[in-house]
Formats: C-alpha cells, structure tokens, sequence
C-alpha cells in the first residue's frame, strides 16, 4: 500500500513537471522551425543545443530524445519508498516535433496536459475491476478451450 501509493505521487509529480516544461521545449524550438536543428547521428547542433533549458526540479530530470523524425521529452521522476531504502523511478514521453532530414518541420502547440490526479483509490477500484474481467475473460475462454487461441 505504502509502496503504491509512492509510485502514484511519483507519476502525479512527473506529470504535473511535464506539463509545465514542455510549453518551454515549444517555445525554446519554434525559431528553429524550418531550420536544421540535428547531426546525422541524432543529436542537437551547437547553436541550438547551447540555449537548451535547464530545470532545476525537485527528484525530477529531463532528456530530449532525437530520433530519425521526431523529438521527445522524457522525464524521470524518482522518490524513495518510505522505511525503505529502495526508490521507484517513473517516466513518461511527450511528443515535441516531427523532423524532416534533420529540419524542424513541426511543433506540437497545445498538447493535452498529463494527469496529475492520480489516487490510491481510482488505482485500487480500478485493479479489482481488471482482475475481475480477467478472470472471467479466463472462465470464457475454459468454456471454449479449443476455439480461444484464435482470437487474439
């Protein structure tokens, strides 16, 4: 219980960091837009690397992720477990543009904001209903044992 409910001020923590920096990711990389922004191996060239935000956040820390056509936010949100000397680690992406051969061809404007409402018992409700499907998803599928490999 102790555990869960760590993990869930983890996610509501990290979210509520990645609704806040991704607008300042937009805006940092929209006079880029049109402009080539990466080298061949995926990381960012000088002149826009050197104004890269910098957040200094509680716990929390960001990447960009650079791939063939698109950037991503990750952040990593991190917290100990209490009377524990163990951490639970939580981390989401967000999608911030779309590259064309190394050219920001597009920002994501108005993303939908992550949830940071999360509570132990939406989690526990919601556990216990997915349980429950699943074992009557399992009782179905006993009834036609010979026919239930197909269908997925």
């Amino acid at each position: 219980m102790k555990n869960l409910l760590t993990k869930i001020k983890a996610e509501n923590l990290n979210n509520m960091h990645i609704n806040m920096i991704v607008p300042i990711i937009v805006e940092w990389l929209t006079p880029f837009l049109g402009k080539k922004i990466t080298t061949v191996n995926n990381t960012l060239i000088a002149k826009v690397a050197k104004d890269q935000p910098i957040f200094t956040l509680e716990h929390f820390q960001y990447y960009l992720e650079i791939s063939y056509n698109s950037i991503y936010m990750r952040g990593k949100t991190w917290m100990n477990y209490p009377e524990s000397e163990g951490c639970h680690y939580t981390y989401s992406n967000r999608y911030i543009g779309r590259l064309e051969n190394q050219i920001l061809i597009e920002l994501e404007e108005n993303p939908e904001p992550l949830r940071t409402d999360y509570d132990i018992d939406e989690i526990e409700q919601t556990r216990s209903t997915i349980s429950a499907l699943k074992s009557q998803i399992r009782k179905l599928e006993g009834e036609i044992h010979p026919f239930a490999t197909d269908i997925y």
